[in-house]
């Protein structure tokens, strides 16, 4: 996911929607400005030689070289990087490519803003509150101090959607198109049939239910399957 977008996500997501933060310019800088949000990526998804990565303030995360061979390494190291902006895409590309059905990558949204987490977080549900960008905020996450701190994980980012083009064009634009069309109809057909089915472990209302009245996998993960299971049987999707 754009780093930008992950790193407000999480800070509204956690800070503001759990912990009840004010989200004034001055607190979500305060937030941002940690070292946690420096090149997260490079340094949660790394596999090998990792020592450097995981060390908050290390020099060589500023080091443009530093950033091209962490991301190399990451490109060789995952058989498989998906991008949040093209999230169907990146479902029908790796159906594709473990040859598996439509109906195998369908699934039904559980978080979504407005709505309340999965309830795990001290055993209640949290509203989640859609996250904004004031001006001032706008002009900070334009500022070189942000840019700079973000640099390594933009560039990840770059690379893993141009990974994915790529791997679209090696698996065959024409076939593709039709994956990805079958997709985005099984998905509607889907939320059509299914969405009312899918128990939550917080209720629309915010209500914690009991952990065996849900339908999900786990958590708040692949609820409602059992529906998407018959329908996939019956050859709906």
């Amino acid at each position: 996911r754009d780093p930008t977008k992950r790193a407000l996500s999480q800070v509204f997501h956690f800070g503001v929607s759990r912990e009840k933060m004010e989200p004034t310019d001055a607190n979500l800088r305060g937030e941002l400005r940690s070292s946690f949000y420096r090149n997260y990526y490079l340094r949660d998804l790394c596999l090998a030689n990792c020592a450097g990565a995981n060390i908050r303030h290390d020099v060589d995360e500023d080091d443009p070289a530093f950033h091209r061979r962490r991301i190399q390494e990451l490109l060789d190291g995952y058989d498989f990087i998906g991008v949040t902006e093209l999230m169907a895409e990146s479902l029908v590309v790796l159906q594709m490519l473990l040859g598996l059905a439509t109906a195998d990558v369908v699934q039904l949204s559980a978080k979504k803003n407005g709505g309340y987490d999965g309830g795990g977080y001290k055993g209640r549900c949290y509203y989640i509150f859609k996250s904004f960008v004031s001006p001032g905020m706008e002009q900070y996450l334009a500022s070189d101090e942000w840019q700079g701190k973000t640099e390594g994980d933009r560039l990840l980012h770059r690379a893993a959607v141009q990974s994915l083009r790529r791997t679209i064009h090696r698996l065959g634009v024409e076939e593709f198109q039709d994956n990805l069309g079958k997709y985005h109809r099984a998905m509607e057909l889907a939320q059509e049939q299914c969405q009312d089915e899918a128990v939550f472990p917080c209720s629309a209302g915010g209500v914690k239910r009991p952990s065996n009245y849900s339908n999900c996998h786990f958590v708040d993960s692949g609820c409602g399957h059992q529906c998407l299971d018959r329908i996939a049987e019956a050859g709906v999707i």
